[in-house]
Parts: C-alpha cells; structure tokens; sequence
C-alpha cells in the first residue's frame, strides 16, 4: 500500500515541476532495500529490513512535501511565425 502511495506521490511531484528530483526518494528507498544484504550479514540485514518502512515512511513525507510545494519552472519562450 505505501509503494502505491509513493508512486502516486512520485506522479504528483513530477507533474509539479520536480522532474528528475521527484525519481530520487524513491530510488534511494528501493536502493537501500535491495543492497541491505549484501553488505550486512543475514540474520542482521533480516533485522534491520523489519525497519525499512522508517524509510518508507520518510520517502512518502518527502514526496508529499515536494508534491504540496511544487517547483517554480522556467517559463519556455514563444516562437512566433513571421511572415516573409
């Protein structure tokens, strides 16, 4: 359920001008999921991996920050026909 939301919070920034930025929280969350065995021993990365909805938890709140604030973008200029 809280993939869907930080999809949906994902869309929502990105479509607030955030762009690439709004790909960053939740690639750092999949990232820390995926690479947690490998570099901690198993019965501790099992540990540790019953607390990586903190980290869920914490992408989301970012996401919804990024979502709510939106980003100024620069306004793209007009190009206008000229007659010849």
């Amino acid at each position: 359920m809280l993939l869907i939301l930080e999809i949906a919070l994902t869309i929502a920034a990105w479509r607030r001008g955030w762009k690439a930025l709004a790909l960053l929280p939740i690639v750092l969350a999949f990232g820390a999921g995926f690479a947690l065995p490998l570099f901690v021993g198993t019965e501790q990365a099992m540990a540790m991996a019953d607390n990586l909805w903190f980290v869920d938890l914490g992408v989301a709140a970012v996401l919804g920050l990024m979502a709510a604030v939106g980003r100024e973008t620069r306004p793209r200029p007009t190009i206008t026909a000229t007659p010849v």
